[in-house]
């Protein structure tokens, strides 16, 4: 990494496979003299650029970059009532609902779940509760994940205390 550039990773939603019609979005504008070194437009949804050190005049810099992609709305209809209970024996199971690096689930995780849930057993309204109060409680946030990390302050604990 060249020490007379500022090194930046601008993230955005990425194009999943097969979700987008335009898997290439058009960085539409960005910070003058910026270099675009990489642009990951699929799956980790990111481009890279440097800023030369010596074209910084000012103390702090707002950096923004415009983008576009074409995308069509997809939609599934699932019958909840199909859906049967989980196995909780099994090592898929567990290894989504125990806790991760970036995902701990502690006890006052738990209980907020559950009272989300109630008393509805059938595990799809379920996921669908608890996603709708995430969507509709917490602000999107791009909270930088290296932060997090570095702080090694898991993700959820951040949410649950925002």
């Amino acid at each position: 990494m060249d020490p007379d550039f500022l090194p930046v990773y601008l993230q955005y939603a990425p194009a999943y496979h097969n979700f987008f019609q335009d898997r290439s979005p058009a960085a539409k504008s960005l910070p003058a003299h910026a270099q675009v070194l990489s642009a990951d437009f699929t799956f980790t949804g990111h481009v890279y650029f440097e800023i030369p050190l010596d074209e910084i005049n000012d103390p702090f810099i707002n950096l923004t970059a415009d983008y576009q992609f074409n995308t069509s709305e997809r939609r599934f209809e699932i019958n909840s009532d199909s859906i049967e209970p989980y196995d909780a024996t099994i090592a898929l199971y567990q290894k989504y609902t125990t806790s991760q690096p970036n995902i701990e689930i502690t006890p006052e995780i738990n209980t907020l779940a559950r009272s989300i849930v109630g008393d509805e057993q059938n595990p799809y309204p379920r996921a669908r509760m608890i996603y709708e109060y995430v969507i509709n409680t917490y602000p999107y946030s791009n909270v930088p994940h290296s932060y997090l990390a570095a702080s090694q302050i898991p993700e959820s604990t951040y949410m649950l205390e925002t």
